[in-house]
C-alpha cells in the first residue's frame, strides 16, 4: 500500500466528487477516498488540486450590478409627521383635561370638605379620587406630549410604560367589578348609613346631599332611616327631633333649610320629602347607565391602545433617523 503525502489529502478535501478510479464508488460531498483501491500512483495533478492550491471562482454575475446613488444624494430618514403630530395633539388635550380636573378638585376641597379625620377615610372622598385622576391624566399627557413633539425616546418609552400599566389596572378594576357585584352593593349600603349616622361631622354629608337631591330619595332604604342619626331621630330631645336634611325635600320646598324640620312626625309626609330610599336609586342609576359607562371606559382603552401603537411607530422612526444621522456623519470621515 503507497503512503501518500498530505498534500493529496488537500486535493481530496478540494475535490472530493471527483471519481477517483473507474471501479471505485463516486464519493459523496467531504467524504476522503480509499487510496487503497486508487493504485501506487497518486491522481494527476491539474491547478486547483496543486498543493497550497485555492477552490475555484465563482462563475461571472451576468447581469451587471446597479450603482447605488452617491450617499449625499439619496433620501434621509424621516419620522411620520402624522403619526407625530396626532400623538402630540391628543396628549394636549389629556394634559389640559388633567390639570382642569385638578384645579377643579382644589376648588372643591378648598370649600370646607377637606377635614379628613384619617388618611384612609380621604380615599372615600370623591374629590380626592378626582384629584388623583386628574394628576395622573397630567403626568401622562405631559410624557406624551412632550415626547411626541420633541421626539424624545426616553419619555416615549415612559408614556408607552404609564399607558399599558393603565390599561391593565382598567382591565382588572371591570373584571372585580363584575365578579363582585353583590359586594358593591354591601359597599354602596355600608356607605350611605354611616354618613347617616354621622351626617352632622361627616366629611362626605354633602355627598348624600346631592345623592338625595339629584335621585329624588331620602335615607337608605326610606326615609326612616334617619333614626340611626341622633339628631334627627324621634327619640331625641333636640329641636331636629323626627326631621330630615334639606336635600330630602321635593323640589318646592328645596330651597327652604327647614322644609324637613319635623316632618316625619306629619301623616302626608310624601306631600313635602323624598320617600323612597337612595340605596336602590343609585343601583338602579348604575345599571340603568351601564352601557354608556362602558363605552365612555371602552374609547379611553382604546385611545390609550392607539396611543401605545403610535408611540411604538414614532419611536421606530426616530431610531431610524438617528441611524441614518450617524451612518451619514460617518460616511464623510477621512478614516485614512
Amino acid at each position: 500500500m503507497a503512503t501518500f503525502s498530505p498534500s493529496y489529502e488537500r486535493m481530496s478535501l478540494w475535490e472530493p466528487h471527483r471519481v477517483q478510479d473507474d471501479t471505485a464508488e463516486p464519493l459523496g460531498r467531504g467524504r476522503l477516498p480509499n487510496y487503497q483501491t486508487l493504485g501506487d500512483e497518486p491522481p494527476p495533478y491539474d491547478e486547483y488540486n496543486a498543493p497550497g492550491a485555492v477552490p475555484p471562482p465563482f462563475p461571472p454575475i451576468s447581469a451587471p450590478l446597479t450603482p447605488l446613488p452617491p450617499l449625499e444624494e439619496r433620501e434621509p430618514a424621516r419620522v411620520n409627521q402624522l403619526v407625530k403630530n396626532s400623538l402630540g395633539v391628543g396628549n394636549v388635550f389629556l394634559w389640559l383635561g388633567g390639570l382642569l380636573a385638578v384645579v377643579l378638585s382644589v376648588c372643591g376641597l378648598s370649600k370646607g370638605h377637606a377635614n379628613w379625620e384619617s388618611l384612609s377615610s380621604a380615599w372615600n372622598d370623591p374629590l380626592i379620587v378626582a384629584l388623583m385622576i386628574g394628576v395622573i391624566m397630567s403626568v401622562v399627557g405631559f410624557f406624551g406630549c412632550m415626547g411626541a413633539f420633541k421626539e424624545n425616546i426616553c419619555m416615549l418609552r415612559t408614556f408607552v410604560i404609564m399607558l399599558v400599566f393603565l390599561l391593565m389596572l382598567e382591565v382588572v378594576v371591570c373584571i372585580m367589578i363584575y365578579a363582585n357585584e353583590d359586594t358593591i352593593e354591601s359597599y354602596i349600603e355600608n356607605f350611605l348609613t354611616d354618613i347617616i349616622q354621622d351626617y352632622l361631622t361627616s366629611d362626605d354629608a354633602y355627598i348624600l346631599d346631592e345623592i338625595q337631591s339629584g335621585l329624588g330619595c331620602c335615607g337608605s332604604d326610606d326615609y326612616d332611616d334617619w333614626d340611626l342619626n341622633i339628631d334627627y331621630s324621634c327619640y331625641s330631645d333636640g329641636d331636629w327631633a323626627c326631621s330630615v336634611p334639606a336635600s330630602c325635600c321635593l323640589a318646592d320646598y328645596a330651597d327652604d333649610k327647614y322644609c324637613g324640620l319635623g316632618v316625619r312626625l306629619l301623616d302626608n309626609v310624601s306631600e313635602y320629602i323624598y320617600t323612597d330610599g337612595c340605596l336602590e336609586e343609585v343601583i338602579d342609576w348604575i345599571w340603568g347607565n351601564i352601557l354608556p359607562i362602558c363605552v365612555v371606559v371602552g374609547i379611553f382603552m382604546v385611545a390609550e391602545s392607539i396611543g401605545v401603537v403610535f408611540s411604538i411607530i414614532l419611536i421606530r422612526d426616530i431610531r431610524k433617523v438617528q441611524k441614518s444621522s450617524w451612518f451619514r456623519e460617518d460616511a464623510f470621515c477621512d478614516h485614512r
